[in-house]
Order: C-alpha cells, then structure tokens, then sequence
C-alpha cells in the first residue's frame, strides 16, 4: 500500500514562462519533506511538457499530469484535486516562490477546527519588493470576505480536502476567492503572520487581462454569498458549500455588506455589546480629560465675553466728567 504524503501541492500550468523551475524547486525543498507535487499540464507546449518531465524524473515526489487539450485553470486544478492522496492541499503558481519554512509554520497552526491557513506575501513590481498583509484571525477574514475582499493570496493557502468541495468551474476568474468564501462555512481559517511567499505582480494574468470581466464575475459569486449568509438554512448551506447555487453573471449588482448582515452573519459583534463598547471609549480617562479641558476652554470663553459686557456697561454707567 501506497503511503500518502503529508501536504500535496497542486501546480497548473499551459506554458512555461521561464518561471517554472524556481517555483517548484521552492516547493521541493521545504523543510517538510513528506510532500507531493501535482502539476498539471494545461495543454502545455512541447517546450513545457520536456521540462515538466525532468523535474519528475529527478524527484519521485512529482507527478505529472497531461492534459491533451487546454481547459482553463479552473477545470485543471480540479483534476489536480482529483488525484490528491492526502488530507492537505497547497496551492502554488509559476512564478512564485515559497521561503524554505512555509508549510511547516503553517502545519503549526493547522490545528482541528482550522479549514484554511494562509500566510502574508512579499509582491516584487518594476518599482521593487514591498510587503502585503492580510488579516491574520478568523474574524477579521470573515468580515474580510463579507465586505468581498479576498483575504488569501492563491499561492499562500494550505488547505483541508474534502471530497465534494472543489474550484467551480462555472468561474474561469476569482475562482479563489469563490473557494474561500464556501469553505468559511466549513470551519476556521488564519493566516501566518510572517511573509512566506514571494509572487511577481503579472499583468498577462486571467483577472488583469480583462478586469472588467473578472469584477463581474467576482460580484456575482460575492452576492452569492451574502443570499447564503442572510438565509442560514442548513439544504442551502450544503448545496452552496458543494458549488450547487445560482450564479447570477448577468446583472450582479456590486454587493454591500451592511452592519446587520455581519451581525447576522456572526462576524461582529451584537448591537449591545457595540454599545457597550462605545460606552467603555466614551468613560475612557483621556477621553474624559479632553472633553474636561474643552468645556472648561468654552466656559473660560463665556466669561470673559460677560466679564467684557459687564465692564463695558458699568463704563457706560459712569458720569461724565
């Protein structure tokens, strides 16, 4: 019997960029070695398909998959999926590159309970590299994903598998953020607090090559989502967790995620304890002191404009000499 592997990174790829090789030897030389690598040839040129085949001749810890014809990132990662032996999945893209302690930080936080952990980024642009964070604790992903701002970069999660809940298809862009908002339903998530990754902003990317497209699709699934959260009833939770809902493309409004859906959504707090809140900002001691020095600045003023009348009309009262 075959052992399964600790974590399996899935890689889909249709043409090498002349980035390939970097991101999986990111990945190879993890300092957790019980992993596997899928990468999944999209149709990929001869150029691509050779290389692919070196990297998995020299480490058998590499699997290739060829497709014969190319069918989108999205269907891709899914037969990556498909072939997935073990209980954690990671995600990575040519021309990212993973520091050698990534998935051992994040196996440390993977504890039960935990669906998905992410991690922060280093973006490398023509002007140079600078730091993206992205919110740490499961709260502040929650409302992250509810306000519809994606709060994972794709390369930097790890995972749990489960077998009815894969990328949907129906989606050729924002098929990510799509896959994080179904499994915020299906148990906690975090993020590393440390960088650790590196990605290159492309422009020749899916969403940058037609934002226009890639919003719109982005809103529907988004608005998707919020009619989950207001609804909360346990046949449409699964169905929707499952990929099995209405996609409304054509006329997806831009959703808004008001105060009370996130209060019914349980990602803020309740009315009382927001009040409680203001409260406790409000009795704060330096809060107090200002407003002590303000009303005693305006009193000040108050008087000495009476002061001011009173000695003008005792003057004026006088007689003259």
């Amino acid at each position: 019997m075959i052992k399964s592997p600790r974590v399996t990174v899935v890689l889909g790829v249709k043409d090498d960029r002349g980035a390939l090789r970097t991101s999986v030897n990111s990945v190879l030389s993890q300092s957790v070695m019980d992993l596997e690598l899928i990468i999944v040839l999209d149709g990929s040129n001869t150029s691509t398909r050779l290389t692919v085949s070196e990297i998995a001749s020299a480490d058998d810890r590499v699997r290739a998959i060829e497709l014969s014809e190319n069918v989108g990132l999205t269907a891709a990662l899914n037969v990556g999926l498909d072939q997935v032996r073990s209980e954690l999945v990671a995600r990575i893209d040519e021309g990212d590159t993973w520091y050698r302690h990534k998935l051992g930080s994040q196996l440390a936080l993977m504890d039960e309970g935990i669906v998905l952990v992410g991690c922060q980024a280093v973006v490398q642009t023509a002007q140079g590299a600078r730091m993206l964070r992205r919110p740490t604790r499961d709260t502040a992903i929650r409302r992250s994903l509810v306000a519809g701002v994606n709060p994972f970069f794709h390369s930097a999660v790890l995972f749990r598998k489960f077998s009815d809940v894969r990328y949907n298809e129906r989606l050729r862009y924002s098929q990510d953020f799509e896959l994080w908002m179904r499994y915020s339903l299906l148990g906690s998530m975090v993020s590393h607090a440390s960088a650790l990754m590196t990605y290159p902003v492309s422009t020749d990317s899916l969403t940058a090559l037609k934002p226009r497209r890639s919003l719109t699709i982005r809103s529907a699934a988004h608005a998707a989502y919020l009619r989950v959260l207001r609804v909360r009833r346990p046949p449409v939770v699964e169905r929707y967790v499952r990929g099995e809902y209405d996609l409304e493309i054509a006329s997806a409004p831009r959703p808004k995620a008001s105060p009370r859906l996130l209060y019914l959504a349980g990602y803020a707090s309740s009315p009382v304890e927001r009040l409680l809140a203001r409260l406790r900002r409000a009795l704060h001691p330096s809060d107090i002191v200002s407003a002590s020095i303000r009303r005693i600045r305006a009193l000040m003023i108050v008087a000495r404009k009476q002061h001011l009348a009173m000695a003008l009309a005792r003057r004026r009262s006088l007689p003259d000499d």
